[in-house]
């Protein structure tokens, strides 16, 4: 409902900001993909889960999904923590010096 608009709009709004301006557009693209087909195929799951399992099944889904999501947001907030004297990132770092991943 409203949480999952407000989490769409403010997540492309953040990508619009921090992606570089010859490349916007295919960051939007990408990122709208990505969302329409994790839609996609969380409800396929979601939905196999309730039929061959339990009711309960898609929720125990997306809760483990969200783990995921937990975990890996603290292993890149570890990630981007400032280890430099100027207060820049590991991350910027690699950016800065032609290291794309």
């Amino acid at each position: 409902g409203t949480g999952q608009i407000c989490t769409v709009v403010s997540s492309q709004a953040f990508i619009q900001e921090y992606s570089a301006a010859e490349v916007r557009g295919a960051v939007m693209g990408l990122f709208g993909t990505c969302g329409s087909l994790g839609q996609i195929v969380h409800v396929f799951i979601g939905g196999l889960l309730f039929s061959n399992w339990r009711m309960q099944g898609p929720f125990w889904w997306m809760g483990l999904m969200n783990l995921l999501v937990l975990l890996s947001a603290l292993v890149l907030a570890k990630w981007l923590q400032p280890n430099a004297p100027d207060g820049s990132t590991q991350a910027s770092v690699m950016l800065q010096e032609g290291h794309h991943t």
